[in-house]
Parts: structure tokens; sequence; C-alpha cells
């Protein structure tokens, strides 16, 4: 007797997934909430007075634009994931290398010292 309540319970709960599923109100995850991911965002550290500093010491901007952070996923993460929000760190890293190299802006090349020469100050 108890069986037929458990199924009974099992039936009437794969009949409210089914109508849930055909009424589209189901929704698939990348990834279990809280799952750590990596998401890519602007630097809060480069802003203009930053930058404007950078290239008066270095001739150039040295700080990163962007960068990727450790998040644990949400469903506010839900529409960015695979533009900005990925599993792998590797991924969010390509798509700033793609993005800079699309700016034109390489990798900020800080010049080699060079060896000093004779008479100068050391």
């Amino acid at each position: 007797m108890q069986q037929d309540g458990y199924a009974r319970k099992i039936a009437m709960e794969l009949e409210r997934y089914r109508a849930d599923e055909a009424a589209g109100l189901l929704l698939r995850l990348p990834v279990p909430l809280g799952t750590t991911v990596w998401c890519v965002r602007d630097n809060p550290a480069c802003h203009y007075g930053v930058r404007q500093a950078e290239i008066f010491l270095f001739g150039e901007v040295v700080t990163p634009r962007r960068i990727v952070e450790a998040v644990p996923f949400t469903l506010s993460l839900l529409e960015a994931w695979g533009k900005t929000v990925f599993l792998a760190e590797a991924e969010g890293r390509k798509i700033i290398e793609h993005d800079t190299e699309r700016e034109g802006q390489g990798r900020p090349q800080i010049p080699e010292p060079k060896e000093p020469g004779p008479g100068s100050l050391l």
C-alpha cells in the first residue's frame, strides 16, 4: 500500500515536470549555482589618472584595461554566459587578448634596460 502512494507521488511529480517543460518554464543552467566562473570586466585600477600617469612615466599605458575575475555563478550572469562569463579562466584571457589585438593595442612592452656607457651614472 505504501508503495502505491509513493508511485503515485512520483507519477505526479513527473507529470508536473513534463507540464512545466511543455510550458517553457524550465531552465538549463550551464553550471550549478555558486560554481566559480570567470568574468571579464573593466579593471577598476585602470582609470584616466592612472593611464595619464603611465603615459607620462613609461610612454605608454601598462595597466590592463580589462581583467578576468573569479566570481560565483548566479542567475544574473546567465545572459553574459559565453560572452564575458566563462567556466575556465583561459577562455576569458583569450577574449581579452582578442579584444586587445582588435583594438590595435599589443601587449604593453616595457623597454629593456640598457647597459650604462662610459661616463654615465649608475
